[in-house]
């Protein structure tokens, strides 16, 4: 009875149902970058970020680990619309190493880390590899954001089972998945909806992508692998203490993204609320 409750709530924590075809006004985007950072002036440079109703500010950070005094991990609530490369070039402003990261997520058990030889969960994990940023473990969901490109979700677990095996912790669960079935509206062009599905493919974590023509459903697969942005919605609510290092804000996939190529293609959504104008 206890396994069976709690597979259910590993279902429901992994977003077992669709993702609904909504816009976000806001997104999360996860940053590294070296040395100390004063408040005013992240005010500052975030100032010009933000769009109508819409302000960019931090909801996590700047923060660091233990086992990286140099580094800081910052994450920030931006308008969805808000180009990456403007939000780097505001940051290099006043931290010339900051870069975006990736993130990826797990979900397992839940559980409580081990410390080894007096150094925290997110000491040793953040300490396992050069290009590993920030790690995040609640409700069993463990996540790890780091520089993008270096890793993927094999490459993770690996090092991960390495540095908690002997502590019989080593296994992170199941690689998080989302899922996407959306009904399309009429009319629905075969052509449009060939290339729309060629586009979607490419956009990072979507998997078995595919655009039945006659269902007019499209339907994918989403891996919490190696994404950048996450939906923001609520987020500032969410993350609770700028300071703390549990508060980074839950993760899901941004499917803006998505929408964004089916509109590029002349493609409707059924039930999808039209997108805001851009600012």
């Amino acid at each position: 009875m206890l396994r069976s409750a709690f597979l259910l709530a590993v279902l429901a924590l992994q977003g077992a149902s669709p993702l609904a075809p909504a816009h976000h006004p806001t997104c999360v985007r996860y940053y590294g970058f070296e040395g100390d950072l004063k408040a005013d002036l992240l005010r500052k440079a975030l100032s010009g970020l933000g769009a109508k109703e819409v302000e960019a500010r931090a909801v996590v950070g700047p923060i660091k680990a233990g086992s990286r005094p140099k580094q800081r991990f910052l994450a920030l609530e931006l308008p969805v619309r808000t180009p990456p490369k403007d939000v780097e070039a505001a940051l290099k402003k006043i931290a010339p190493h900051a870069e975006e990261l990736a993130w990826t997520a797990f979900q397992g058990k839940v559980r409580t880390l081990p410390a080894i030889l007096g150094y925290s969960a997110l000491d040793c994990v953040v300490g396992m590899d050069n290009d590993v940023r920030w790690f995040d473990l609640t409700n069993g969901r463990a996540r790890f954001f780091f520089t993008a490109g270096k890793f993927d979700a094999k490459g993770l677990r690996e090092k991960f089972e390495k540095l908690y095996q002997p502590f019989d912790a080593g296994d992170l669960g199941d690689l998080v998945h989302e899922t996407i079935e959306w009904h399309l509206a009429e009319p629905l062009d075969a052509a449009a909806a060939k290339t729309a599905e060629k586009a979607i493919a490419k956009i990072p974590g979507l998997r078995k992508v595919k655009i039945d023509v006659a269902t007019r459903v499209l339907s994918a697969d989403v891996e919490q692998d190696g994404l950048r942005g996450a939906s923001g919605s609520g987020a500032a609510s969410d993350a609770g203490s700028k300071s703390s290092a549990d508060a980074v804000p839950a993760g899901s996939f941004l499917v803006d993204d998505v929408l964004e190529v089916l509109a590029s293609a002349k493609i409707a959504v059924e039930g999808a609320a039209p997108a805001e104008e851009k600012h």
